[in-house]
Parts: structure tokens; sequence; C-alpha cells
């Protein structure tokens, strides 16, 4: 165990600080050059001399825009890429330190060290605004992680067993911090300041639409299994509310779809509105909320335990059902789009800094999704279910608490999840007027999608379904397979070089998730629906052959 411990502690950070990007030296010469600059980023065919004077601009929603550039500018631009290292031209900023205009040697490990940072610095800092310290940031990503995929992590341990489980926690752990050590790299090579610009850079219109399309199915995904939420949390509270219990409720109001059609009067309006900047203080409630959950979790572990179960334990299970857990897990951990504009908040983001904030964000996470995990299948085993809150007794005020605290949070937190798949929707559909915000087209990419959310959240009772699709194939692309295929398109190394070997694996172990993850995730998922379709079947075929046979004679059915 101690062993396992020093690994887990160390593995990571060797990851991101043992290999040497080789972006750096073009960073540095692209900043040197001013092509970089506070406001615009050029394309890569302006940095060869091309004559399509065309800049990319981020924009808030992570979209890449196209404007066009001024012939004055993009000559200048030209001109600054044509100049050369050694000369004096006021805006080279290639300075070795002591107010030379000449490149440093970069001979010594000192030196190019110091360059690492400086380009670093160069590349993360440029743009104005408050700047965040490492704690601030720390806290920021790690909100952008935790979120309602913790409440489905017991039940993929069910599927993995308690040794099995946390080695797959880990593993996806360690391959997210290597997928945004890619992605930054990609960023370092282009310029790029946005998942969106990488992808644009890397494979153009079609790099593009897969990460359209990857945030579209993530986000949606994740809005689906919000709602399913919603019911699950309101459903039993209105149920003990009304003298009901959870098996049988009293009335309709208890019925986990009244819950979810009435959550569209507040996330509907929410998620039309242009600017949600009041719902990020959110943030500070949904960590207090998941904490708390963490202690819930733990504290009735260890009175099931105290009473005793009599149940065997599941300490390994090597299946299929694997695959069944792995895009639960991925989904949990993804935070890839929002990682720019963290680390372009940060101040002094130094290579070390941003390791600390990646470092530290998802390791807190790793623990409290283990300690979930954990605790809440040894709470259950075999009978817990996709949302582990649905396990607890709804007379437990211990867990109301939790309930009440989930399903506040899940409400706020729906319209920044809609937001940016709204904006991507409208972005696909009319490229040519993402620029001006329309409210018709919002409100109609606002019925259709929300709409499809909450057909498939009417239809659809265990979240776990919801959350496994959405994590097999968005989470999967955009966490895994995109940044591998960025990197090894932008990378000037050679494609089978020992440098792209991490980048090649990364991708092939991201493919066999998208396909074998889903293709098990809908199989269980329909495999579980097919005694309750086989009883609908049967009730209506009952209730036919009564009314057609029944020779007038009202016929009574009984539902229980």
């Amino acid at each position: 165990m101690c062993y396992l411990l020093l690994v887990s502690t160390y593995l990571p950070y060797y990851i991101m600080s043992h290999y040497t990007e080789e972006a750096t030296p073009l960073l540095a010469e692209t900043t040197s050059l001013g092509i970089t600059t506070t406001t615009t980023t050029t394309t890569r065919h302006q940095q060869r001399g091309g004559d399509q004077h065309t800049v990319v601009l981020p924009s808030q929603s992570g979209i890449y825009h196209r404007e066009e550039q001024p012939p004055d500018a993009a000559a200048a631009a030209l001109l600054l890429h044509n100049t050369p290292k050694g000369s004096n031209n006021s805006c080279d900023n290639n300075s070795n330190g002591n107010g030379s205009s000449k490149p440093s040697s970069g001979g010594s490990r000192h030196n190019n060290d110091d360059l690492l940072m400086v380009s670093d610095e160069n590349h993360f800092g440029s743009q104005e605004g408050p700047r965040s310290s490492v704690c601030s940031a720390i806290f920021n990503l790690t909100n952008t992680i935790i979120g309602a995929g913790v409440l489905s992590l017991p039940f993929a341990f069910k599927h993995t067993g308690v040794v099995l489980g946390p080695l797959i926690l880990f593993l996806v752990y360690i391959l997210v911090l290597y997928s945004c050590r890619l992605l930054i790299s990609c960023s370092k090579l282009t310029g790029g300041k946005t998942y969106m610009e990488i992808a644009h850079r890397a494979y153009g219109p079609r790099g593009v639409l897969a990460t359209q399309l990857s945030i579209i199915v993530s986000t949606f995904g994740a809005c689906t299994g919000y709602l399913v939420i919603i019911g699950d949390m309101f459903g039993p509270l209105i149920g003990e509310w009304m003298g009901g219990t959870r098996e049988n409720f009293c009335s309709l109001y208890a019925d986990r779809r009244f819950s979810i059609s009435l959550s569209l009067l507040v996330v509907g309006p929410l998620s039309l509105v242009r600017h949600i900047d009041s719902l990020k203080y959110t943030s500070y409630l949904a960590i207090l909320f998941m904490a708390y959950l963490v202690i819930v979790v733990v504290v009735r572990s260890g009175t099931r335990v105290d009473q005793g179960t009599g149940e065997e334990v599941n300490f390994s299970n090597i299946t299929e059902t694997i695959f069944r857990a792995v895009p639960i897990v991925t989904l949990a951990y993804t935070c890839q789009m929002n990682l720019f504009s963290l680390l372009y908040g940060l101040q002094k983001p130094t290579r070390s800094r941003i390791r600390k904030v990646l470092f530290s964000s998802l390791t807190v996470c790793l623990l409290a999704y283990t300690a979930v995990g954990l605790f809440g299948y040894l709470t259950f085993f075999t009978s817990t279910q996709g949302n582990v809150l649905l396990n607890y007794d709804t007379d437990d005020v211990f867990v109301m608490v939790g309930r009440v605290g989930v399903a506040i949070v899940i409400i706020c937190s729906f319209p920044l999840l809609a937001h940016p798949c709204l904006d991507t929707v409208d972005d696909l559909v009319f490229p040519n007027r993402r620029h001006v915000f329309s409210y018709r087209r919002r409100l109609g990419a606002l019925i259709v999608v929300v709409g499809l959310a909450y057909t498939i959240a009417m239809l659809v009772d265990d979240v776990s379904v919801v959350l496994g699709i959405a994590g097999a194939t968005g989470s999967t692309s955009i966490s895994f397979v995109l940044p591998a295929l960025f990197y090894t398109k932008l990378s000037p190394k050679p494609a089978l070089s020992a440098g792209k070997i991490l980048p090649w694996a990364l991708l092939g172990l991201g493919l066999v998730f998208f396909f074998a993850s889903t293709v098990i995730t809908v199989l269980e998922a329909v495999e579980d629906a097919g005694p309750e379709l086989g009883n609908l079947c049967q009730a209506l075929s009952n209730n036919s052959s009564s009314s057609g046979g029944g020779g007038g004679n009202s016929t009574v059915v009984n539902n229980k």
C-alpha cells in the first residue's frame, strides 16, 4: 500500500515535468518576432509568409472566429517575420537579459530553463485583465472538473470492484494529465489560445467540426443527465413530504417526471439569456455540497459496516463491464475545454506554476472520487444504483440536506452547460452569423436542444446510462482522441519518432474507449430496459384483449 501511494504521488508529477517540449523554441521565436500579440494571433499561413491576411480571435465561448486583418498590419507582421533575428529591431523582444538583442545561446540547462519560463509567461500571460493566484486557479479548475458524475462513481465501482475501480480512476487521472500537457504543447506550437483555435490550426474546418460535435455531445449528455438527477432528487423528497414512500408515491406531484417538467420553468429562461455571469458564484456552493456529499457517503458507509451486511465484496471484475465504468470516470475528469481560460488568467503562468495547478486540482478530484466510489459501493454493494443518493432512505435528514443541495446546484449549473452547447449549435448551423447574437436563433436552438434533453430524461430513469454514453463519445474525444490527434499533426517530430510514442498510444487507447464503451453501455441499457418493455407490451396486450372481448362490460385496472 505504501508503495502504491508513493507511485501515485510521484508518477503524475514525473509525467508533467520530465519530458521537454519541443514547442518552446518555436514559441520563443514567435513571441520574439511580435506575431503573438495581446489581441490577435496570426495563422500558420501568415507566419510562413502567406498572402491571406486573416487572424483568429478568441471569443468568450471558446469558439474561434475570423476577422480580416488590415493590410498595413498584415504587412507589418510579414515584415517582422522576415526580419533577421540578430537585427536591431525595436519590436524584437529576443533579449538575453543583458540589454542585447542577440538571442540566448541556450547552451546550458539553466539558460534553457529560463527560456522555458519566459516563453510560458509570454504565451499564457499576454492577456489583459485580473489575474488569479495559484490557489484561486486550483479552486476554479477543481470546480470545473467536479460535477454530477460523482454520483455515478459507486455504480462504476460495482462493475469493476474495490481494487480495479481505484486503478481505473488513477489511470484516467494520468491520461488526463498527459492530454492537458499535449494541449499546452499544441498551444505553444500554434499560438492558439482556445481549444477551437488549436483544432483549426491542426486540421482546419474538419478539426473544428469534430471538436464542435464532441462539445455538443458532451454538454448535451451532461444537460440530459442533470435533468434526470433533478427528477431523482426532488421526486422522493416530495413523496416523503406528502406522506408517501419512495416505492409508492402518494400523488402525481411526487413523480420524477413532474419535477423534471417543473425545472424547465427555471433552467429554460436562464439558458436563453445572453450573459450568465451571476451564476458563477454558484461554484462556491457546488464545492460546498460536493464536499458535504463525500462526508455523507463516508459516514453512512461506516454505519453500514458496523451493522454488518453479509454481502461479499467484489475486489476485481475483469470483464467487458470495465468499459461500462470507464466513460463515467472519463466524464468526471473532463476539463480540457476550460483549461486555457484558466491558464491565461494565472499570475506568472510559468511551467512550474501550471504544473502545480493541474497536479493539485486533479489530485483533489482523484481523492474525492476514490472516497465516494469506494465507500458508496461498500455501503450498498450489488444494489448500488446509477445515482447513489437514490439508495439512501428518504427520511434520513443527513442525506436529505445533500439531496436538496445537489438539486439546487444542478439547477443553477444547467445553464452553464447549456450555453456552450447552444453557442456551438448556433456556430455550426449559422457559421456566417456567429458574431451577432440573436434571441430568435437562441430560442430555436433552446427548443431543439433542451426539448430533446427533456424527452430523453423523461424516458430514461438511470443517469448512469446518459452519463455513460456522453462520456464514451463526447468526453473521450475531447479528453483523449482529439488532443493526441492535434499533437501528432502539429509536432515537427517524425511520425514514428520516440517523442510521439505516447501520443499515438493515447490515441489508440482513446479510440478503444470510444467504441468499446459506447457499444457496452448501449447494449447493457437495452438489456436492462428489456424486462420493462416486455411488461409494458404485455400490459397493453392484456388491456386490448379485455377491451375487445368484454362484451361491453367495463374492465377495472388496478395500477399499483
